[in-house]
């Protein structure tokens, strides 16, 4: 049997978070989880049978901004030195399993060691270049609950931008490596964690202050690496098969599973993770893949 850790980023429905631990729970299987510090989620709620379970409150998550990088090397880190993992696997709040754990060791075992990484193609990669050429500040804000906020925002973010023209600000002078820009979900081996937590300041200097830097930094720290060469697959061709994740941009940012998608979830072959679910939309799918992966 495998020896997995599973780092869960959480933030709200906190009866679907334990159903999901609920399906992760076995002995050979440490789960680390963060809830999001503005999170009213309680995690003295949370608790598991089998598995050892970390739970961290540290920082407020904002979406597109560098707590997420700071979220997932916690976790990251937590788990290097705690165990010694086949794989540790990035997940969040929202998803759930395609598969039991026994089947998903089995599929991964046959993978031969391999890591599990999602890239999108250049053409939508390229835009990312000015998300880490300027400085960037508050990205958050272009969500904002209020209105005003987000109508003020690009407008900040453009004068901000034109400021650093003039001034002649360019981060990636002098620069030489490739960036790659993917989906922030992974499941990985424990040498290629180990690798990414060395590059902790490499990381900071150059991912901090960007925009949406968590679909950037893990990327480009692999594919100017040697654990490039240890990909599942190498190709920039936005098929989420590379990190093993049912995800359906078509039909929503991202789609929500309903227990009329069932037939559908069955069918799917080749992924050990499908998001996003949501109780407060559909919970009757998600009672649905806990009885038949429990």
């Amino acid at each position: 049997m495998l020896k997995n850790a599973w780092l869960i980023m959480a933030h709200t429905n906190l009866n679907q978070l334990k159903k999901l631990l609920k399906l992760l729970d076995n002995t050979d299987s440490d789960i680390y989880i963060h809830i999001d510090r503005k999170s009213s989620v309680d995690i003295a709620d949370l608790k598991t049978q089998y598995s050892k379970l970390y739970v961290f409150k540290e920082y407020s998550v904002y979406w597109g901004e560098y707590s997420q990088i700071s979220v997932e090397l916690l976790l990251l880190k937590a788990a290097v030195k705690k165990g010694n993992y086949n794989y540790i696997h990035l997940i969040s709040g929202m998803d759930l399993p395609l598969m039991s754990i026994k089947k998903m060791n089995e599929f991964l075992e046959r993978g031969g060691d391999r890591n599990y990484v999602h890239f999108v193609p250049e053409h939508k990669r390229d835009i990312a270049y000015d998300w880490i050429k300027y400085y960037y500040y508050f990205n958050h804000m272009e969500k904002s609950k209020f209105k005003i906020v987000r109508k003020v925002y690009p407008y900040y973010e453009k004068i901000l931008v034109k400021i650093q023209l003039f001034l002649g600000i360019n981060r990636l002078k002098n620069e030489s490596f490739i960036l790659a820009k993917g989906a922030q979900w992974f499941s990985i081996n424990q040498q290629l964690a180990e690798y990414i937590i060395s590059k902790e300041k490499w990381i900071e200097k150059h991912f901090k202050h960007c925009k949406f830097a968590d679909e950037l930094f893990l990327q480009t720290v692999i594919w100017n690496s040697p654990y490039r060469n240890t990909l599942y697959r190498e190709d920039w061709d936005d098929d989420y098969r590379s990190c093993l994740r049912y995800i359906d941009w078509n039909r929503g940012r991202p789609y929500i599973f309903k227990v009329s998608d069932k037939k559908e979830l069955d069918s799917v072959d080749g992924f050990l993770f499908a998001r996003k679910f949501d109780e407060k939309v559909d919970g009757e799918i998600i009672d649905y893949l806990v009885r038949k992966y429990i």
